[in-house]
């Protein structure tokens, strides 16, 4: 299949993409007495109010009661604040029904055998928030902590109740109501720069002239360099006629403009159109929101006009993820002009029945086909099983996403947070419930490939679905099965693919995210048209696709041999045929690197030949891989015919990403033949060693003076300066960085300006270091005394990072001594000396020097010494810790090296390979973090539980710098993600991660 790259994109006109369905605002407050007094206490300390109000809504509205289960949703909403909090440990004993919560050291039993109701849960729950709250050391918002446990507990029932919080739930409000205050662009990063991706059309950006490519340089003044891509919308967005002023770089002229644009209410399009050829309308319906029945209308009238009239509708319902109910209604009432829409069954199995309304304006008699697919979800559903069940289209496609629940949106009281819970089911006209199996469509449409590098033929259902969240509700009907299934040949290009990688440098392609797809090459299009241009689809009775089925035999004929000729290119001969006698075969499996040992950036060659022994011939023969690997999982292995005597072979060869960790999986091979006469499966394994990574350390430092700068030389920050800020980035790690990043955000202050938020340091080698410099302007307008800026520095290859904050202090008077000229060798009289950045020891220490060493100082203050540092820059050094050196000549002046102002704790394993196993229950797992300075703790998950922690707040000053830890690791059955996470000081984190695949106790039995 088609590996497309998606970038990370965040639309100033956001398109809320959780599958959110159908909700109504509440702003219900009738709580009974024991939450209501909770809500009322007006207190100074925190007070969890919100687990009561959410368990009082749960209690009475929640779809299925059976699913509350008091004494699961406590284990599960302490596992999350385990996940969060570093020092906290949930160990959960079923046995004796008790929980014991650690927060470092101290402790705190919970017996939960007598919580059978939400009130039991609220009570012990906020019990042990107040305990977490108290004892926690991580700088963790205590209103973070409460979302979390309710989050926690919510997704015990289900996959789509959840709490947002006030900034979530803000965004959650603008993607269902579909209009806001802004510019009318979608907007993303490209190479960390905020660039325009595509202007709506008849918007404030669209007439200024804004086009798909223009860098976003400065929004009202302030830099984008340093900004989030949410703080860079939030700032796009604004209340309807005020002005926003952006500094806009083209595309086409690379030359930077001033633009003035007027916020208006900007609609997101949730419904476009196209009249396609014999006038047929194509119309793409995107979710459902407020506006959405209103535009299907405008778009219908926009057709209708330019054919004429018209001969059918094809309506595409792909990655519709829903919207509101009452929208997706009016939808399928527009097709309709009798029978039932949907069915909602809401709490206790009360049902409510909604029906088509005929009205003037109805399509009810226009030729309609529906395409759907995995992505069409919620709304989408509604709509294509109403006009299923009554018989008014076609449905094709793939099967739905499968989410048959209905959610309400309620107001958390006085907190801007909202709770969204699901409270309904909801039925296809014909009683279907297709929770967790979806609808599927009246004709199969099975996408394929063929190319010389891989073949995908039966790997038919890649997708994610409602079935594959976890707690899903439960499905209580089979799902239908399609009336026919047809496979068709995807076209890829083999020549783009290889070039792919040659010039996606300079190639950026400009993306339309509401663009309609090209209808001539879309096959569901295609295939829609043909159903519409050959058939009367007016009065579809029961028999309907039974008449359908010449048109279906056709297209499956043509896309059969499209996939055979495709197939013959390759030397395989896909054609049928009985067999005479059962054959038999001998089957060889061969890796290369032998045993599957391969190194993450390698490549693993998997050879399989079939050898036919016997008398007959075999026919569409073909083998398929499982592994609990998903990159060795469900490899096709296509052989076709093969005669007597005779051998054939298939190999694949899977490029093992770079940033792979090192785990090891067991290898399966299944054949499959069409007169079902297959092979035995065949195993193997496959074992990968991850590389060794980078890891940063950093040192920063102000320049104030030289070519360019406007500073005094004295290393102190003052309003009005230009300066360098000079980062120094060392490789402490055992891996070579190839490309990397570093970015600046989060800039504190408005008043400072910095010329450049993101760059690279190029290849970074082991125990290589690397500086560069960065512009730094600090206007005369700064009124505060300090600012600060985050830096991330990150291998964009293997992940590893770090991450801290840049600290700056001002000098507002301006008045730090005043410095003369000198030059005057210095020798320094005390070991483990430091030297700062500037004229203050409030500035930071940017190397250490030891008695005996000699410096040469240009500048003096009363107290103070300027010495030179490295690569024409300098530190300054106390009077007081040196004498001057006289005799000594300049050239024998060493300058000292640069200090590492933070690296971060190193992990070291006892074992070398503790992968390299599928037959163990548990793992032993020891080792060492070692840190410059001061290590806080270290802790081991397994998967997201955490199975160990371990503190170092007790060590003595000696035995801070390192600490060990040792632990017996339980395993779970599948793959098993084991990280070693550890913390330091200076907040700088660690992580060492693998994995270990544990076999089920039958697969261990049979092999």
């Amino acid at each position: 299949m088609n590996k497309k790259k998606y970038i990370y994109i965040l639309a100033i006109f956001f398109c809320a993409s959780i599958f959110v369905t159908f909700f109504a605002i509440s702003n219900s407050s009738s709580l009974n007495k024991h939450f209501s007094e909770a809500v009322n206490q007006e207190e100074e300390e925190y007070k969890f109010r919100l687990v009561g109000i959410v368990c009082s809504y749960v209690n009475r509205f929640y779809v299925e009661p059976d699913r509350i289960k008091p004494k699961e949703m406590l284990k599960e909403s302490l596992s999350w604040l385990e996940r969060i909090i570093p020092e906290v440990r949930v160990n959960v004993d079923d046995k004796t029904e008790k929980i014991e919560v650690l927060v470092d050291e101290a402790s705190k039993v919970v017996d939960f055998s007598k919580i059978h109701r939400l009130g039991e849960l609220y009570n012990t729950l906020t019990d042990v928030l107040y305990f977490v709250n108290d004892n926690k050391h991580h700088e963790i918002k205590t209103e973070d902590i409460e979302y979390a446990a309710i989050n926690g507990m919510l997704s015990q029932l289900d996959p789509h109740s959840v709490v947002f919080p006030p900034k979530d739930f803000d965004e959650f409000k603008i993607g269902t109501s579909g209009k806001f205050g802004g510019l009318g662009m979608v907007v993303g990063l490209r190479d960390g720069i905020l660039t325009v991706i595509s202007p709506i059309e008849g918007t404030p950006a669209f007439r200024a002239g804004l086009n798909s490519g223009d860098k976003i340089i400065a929004i009202d003044e302030d830099s984008t360099i340093n900004m989030s891509l949410q703080e860079a919308v939030n700032k796009l967005r604004g209340d309807p006629s005020t002005a926003v002023i952006l500094i806009v770089e083209s595309k086409k002229s690379q030359t930077n403009k001033s633009v003035t644009l007027i916020r208006e209410i900007i609609s997101i399009p949730t419904v476009s159109s196209k009249l396609a050829d014999n006038n047929i309308g194509y119309i793409k319906v995107r979710n459902f929101q407020e506006d959405t029945s209103e535009a299907l209308e405008e778009e219908i009238e926009k057709l209708t006009a330019e054919s004429g009239g018209l001969k059918g509708i094809i309506l595409d319902l792909r990655n519709n993820s829903g919207g509101l109910l009452g929208q997706a209604i009016a939808v399928a009432d527009k097709f309709l002009s009798s029978g039932m829409i949907v069915v909602t069954v809401e709490p206790m199995g009360k049902q409510k029945i909604q029906k088509a309304k005929k009205s003037s304006k109805d399509l009810d008699k226009c030729p309609l086909v529906v395409i759907i697919d995995a992505g069409s979800a919620s709304g989408a559903e509604i709509v294509a099983g109403a006009l299923k069940d009554n018989n008014r289209a076609p449905l094709i496609g793939d099967t739905s996403f499968g989410k048959g629940s209905i959610q309400q949106l309620i107001d958390l009281i006085n907190s801007g947070a909202a709770l969204k819970l699901t409270v309904g089911k909801y039925l296809t006209p014909n009683f279907t419930d297709i929770q967790s199996v979806g609808i599927a469509p009246d004709i199969q449409l099975v996408q394929s490939q063929v190319t010389k590098d891989e073949i995908i033929l039966f790997n038919e259902n890649p997708h994610f679905r409602e079935k594959d969240l976890k707690k899903h509700l439960d499905e209580h009907s089979k799902g239908e099965v399609p009336y026919e299934k047809v496979r068709y040949l995807v076209h890829i290009d083999e020549e783009e693919g290889e070039n792919e990688e040659e010039g996606k440098e300079d190639k950026i392609k400009d993306e339309d995210y509401y663009k309609i797809p090209d209808l001539e090459k879309d096959t569901h299009v295609q295939f829609a048209r043909t159903i519409i241009l050959n058939s009367n689809l007016y009065g579809k009775d029961d028999e309907f696709l039974d008449k359908l089925k010449p048109i279906i035999e056709d297209f499956k004929k043509s896309e059969d041999t499209k996939i055979a000729d495709a197939l013959h290119t390759q030397g395989i001969d896909w054609s049928t045929g009985e067999t005479v006698s059962p054959p038999t075969a001998t089957t060889k499996l061969q890796l290369i690197p032998p045993k599957g040992e391969v190194k993450a950036a390698d490549e693993l060659k998997i050879d399989i030949s079939v050898t036919n022994n016997s008398e007959g011939t075999m026919y569409q023969l073909r083998g398929m891989t499982e592994s609990k690997n998903l990159l060795i999982d469900k490899r096709e292995f296509i052989f076709g015919k093969v005669e007597k005597g005779e051998t054939k072979t298939a190999s694949q060869t899977i490029k093992i990403p770079q940033n792979s960790v090192s785990r090891k999986d067991e290898l399966i091979v299944k054949f499959h033949e069409f007169n079902k006469n297959a092979p035995e499966d065949i195993k193997s394994a496959v074992s990968i060693e991850a590389l060794p990574k980078p890891v940063f350390s950093y040192s920063y430092q102000i320049i104030d003076e030289g070519e360019g700068l406007t500073g005094n030389g004295d290393g102190i920050i003052q309003r009005g300066e230009v300066l360098d800020l000079v980062l120094f980035v060392k490789n402490i790690g055992k891996g070579t960085s190839e490309k990397n990043i570093i970015a600046l955000r989060e800039l504190s202050q408005k008043e400072v300006y910095i010329e450049r938020g993101k760059m690279e340091l190029g290849e970074l080698l082991p125990g290589e270091s690397k500086s560069l410099k960065i512009k730094l302007t600090v206007r005369e307008t700064l009124e505060a005394d300090d600012f600060s800026v985050d830096l991330t520095i990150a291998d964009t290859t293997y992940g590893t990072r770090i991450s801290g904050k840049l600290e700056f202090k001002v000098d507002q008077n301006g008045e730090n001594g005043i410095m003369t000229p000198t030059e005057k060798p210095l020798m320094v009289m005390d070991d483990s000396v430091p030297i700062y950045n500037g004229k203050s020891s409030s500035t930071p220490v940017i190397s250490y020097t030891n008695a005996g060493a000699t410096l040469m100082a240009d500048k003096e203050t009363e107290s103070w010494y300027r010495v030179k540092m490295p690569e024409e820059r300098f530190g300054w050094i106390s009077s007081d810790k040196v004498k001057i050196s006289g005799g000594v000549d300049s050239a024998e002046q060493k300058e000292p090296d640069m200090f590492l102002q933070n690296v971060p704790p190193l992990i070291e394993l006892d074992t070398q390979n503790p992968h390299d196993t599928f037959r163990q229950e548990h793992i032993s797992l020891s080792g060492t973090v070692k840190d410059d300075n001061e290590i806080q703790y270290v802790y081991i998950l397994v998967n997201e539980d955490k199975v160990f922690y371990k503190s170092n707040k007790d060590a003595s000053e000696e035995d801070k710098s390192s600490l060990s830890f040792a632990s017996d690791v339980p395993l779970e059955d599948g793959p098993n993600v084991i990280s070693i996470v550890t913390r330091d000081d200076q907040d700088l984190l660690s992580t060492k991660s693998f994995v270990v695949t544990q076999l089920p106790t039958e697969e261990k039995d049979e092999s």
